[in-house]
């Protein structure tokens, strides 16, 4: 939308282009936060003007956090629709649902905003047998190396 400021990092105009057929029209958009990333606040702009901004947001576990609207501005400047909304958790933050079935069915949602930390993923025990195994290997070559050397050293 050309009266909200998208940037860099931020989704514009989703669902976007690529969904303009009446298939998608009143389809809820579903965001999963990946593993590793953790997400506790978040901003979003309604881009619809016909209604409000609904979504629904969930832990890791499924479990409701907490609804957020970006309602319709009735305002009287020229960007009357532009209305922000946020949301901060103490939880992070696992799947966001934006309710479809509002306005007049197309982007409800413009600049999503969020800032997002990454932990170090956790190895898989496989990468821990690995690890061990690995060590072992080096373990019995260097015990061969040293058994070489005194063999070595009484022939000599």
């Amino acid at each position: 939308m050309a009266n909200t400021p998208s940037g860099p990092r931020e989704i514009a105009n989703f669902p976007g282009n690529c969904c303009i057929s009446d298939v998608y029209k009143f389809g809820d958009l579903i965001a999963r936060v990946q593993d590793g990333a953790n997400l506790y606040a978040f901003g979003f702009w309604n881009g619809d003007p016909q209604g409000d901004a609904l979504l629904r947001v969930y832990d890791r576990s499924n479990v409701l956090l907490g609804t957020v609207t970006a309602s319709v501005n009735t305002g009287s400047s020229s960007s009357f629709t532009n209305s922000f909304a946020g949301f901060i958790s103490t939880l992070p933050v696992g799947r966001l649902e934006w309710e479809g079935n509002t306005g007049d069915g197309w982007n409800h949602y413009d600049d999503f905003q969020a800032q997002v930390t990454f932990t170090n993923a956790v190895p898989e025990p496989e990468a821990y047998a690995l690890l061990m195994a690995g060590l072992g290997l080096l373990g019995f070559i260097a015990r061969q190396r040293k058994r070489g050397h005194r063999e070595e050293q009484r022939s000599a």
